[in-house]
């Protein structure tokens, strides 16, 4: 008999101390996973074991699935196989997958925010029976506010370009995703261009590279020089995209975001290519304009100009800091707050 742990790496030891005090083996494997695939024999090693397992105990941080793949592959695992499943996501982050499960039959949820509740918990889940669909009940919310939850549980993406070059979009793009990153959001930046001005950073400031091609620059992953198609493997909050020059960007790319940040200035090379914006701009679902280096005494004509985009027109304070997340804050916060029209970014499976 043992339990068969499915983890992300930062959670791959919470079952060690109540499987050793229950004498209970435990093969963990830290990773990312899809449910659907390891139904259809992928991932060998765990597929190979999970026939013998007596518990299946899934981190919700380590599967790369959407909710409604997510519950389909627990049921199929049950169909499949006599294991108990034990759905492990702390201090309820995916409210809505948990309700979805229970609404499934899926009872054995630990979801506890301390680490004394959790064992609790866990062991509840293990011992005995497990967890009663009564206990479970908690978790199953009304499905508007299930809804609600899972667009709360979505990835953000936020994509930022400029008008020419030398506007500041790196710089920009580097502040949302440490605004987003001091916020508490698991935040990376994705360098969607060639320009290479990431691994210039990079080699600056001494970064290493994991596995997954990820920078780490004190927690926050940056990912250089991509195609602006590219999504990352981990599971993120919110991703923040440099597509580098708007020309260079394909306008349906950018037009997924959540929302689109537009880098300009008023010199006349600059401002040249704003109403040509505007002729393109309904394709945008949630547009902003970002300008730079604008004197006070001007910033009223700019908004005149600006239009009926006047309300989303921006004037950074001096901020040469790359991962200064805290001087451009409050522009952050009022886009961050609007509401885009549409179909949300979703992350691609693997």
């Amino acid at each position: 008999m043992f339990v068969l742990y499915l983890c992300s790496e930062k959670n791959a030891h919470k079952l060690d101390a109540v499987t050793e005090d229950l004498g209970i083996a435990l093969h963990r494997f830290p990773g990312q996973y899809s449910l659907i695939q390891l139904v259809g024999s992928g991932y060998q090693t765990v597929s190979g074991l999970l026939p013998n397992a007596a518990y299946l105990a899934i981190d919700a941080a380590c599967i790369t699935d959407e909710d409604m793949e997510f519950v389909s592959g627990l049921e199929s695992i049950e169909m499949v196989h006599d294991v108990r499943i034990i759905l492990i996501s702390e201090g309820e982050k995916r409210a809505a997958l948990l309700s979805r499960a229970a609404r499934a039959g899926f009872i054995n949820i630990v979801s506890a925010s301390s680490a004394e509740e959790e064992q609790t918990e866990l062991r509840l889940c293990i011992e005995g029976e497990g967890m009663t669909r009564q206990q479970a009940q908690r978790y199953i919310v009304d499905e508007k506010d299930e809804q609600r939850s899972q667009e709360d549980d979505k990835t953000r993406a936020i994509g930022v370009c400029g008008v020419i070059h030398r506007t500041g979009v790196t710089t920009l793009a580097l502040q949302m995703a440490a605004y987003l990153q001091g916020k508490g959001k698991n935040a990376c930046l994705i360098e969607a261009n060639d320009h290479g001005h990431i691994a210039t950073i990079a080699e600056a400031y001494q970064m290493e590279k994991g596995a997954d091609g990820a920078l780490d620059c004190g927690g926050l992953a940056l990912y250089p020089a991509c195609m602006p198609s590219f999504r990352p493997k981990r599971a993120y909050d919110a991703v923040c995209y440099d597509f580098g020059m708007l020309e260079e960007t394909a306008p349906e790319i950018l037009a997924k975001c959540d929302a689109q940040i537009v880098c300009g200035g008023v010199k006349p090379w600059e401002s040249y290519w704003l109403p040509l914006l505007f002729d393109c701009a309904d394709k945008f679902r949630n547009l902003h304009f970002i300008f730079a280096f604008v004197p006070r005494d001007d910033q009223d004509d700019v908004r005149h100009m600006m239009e009926k985009y006047a309300d989303r027109c921006y004037f950074t304070p001096y901020a040469p800091g790359l991962f200064d997340g805290q001087a451009c804050a409050q522009i952050f916060e009022h886009i961050l707050a609007q509401k885009p029209k549409g179909k949300r970014f979703k992350r691609e499976k693997e």
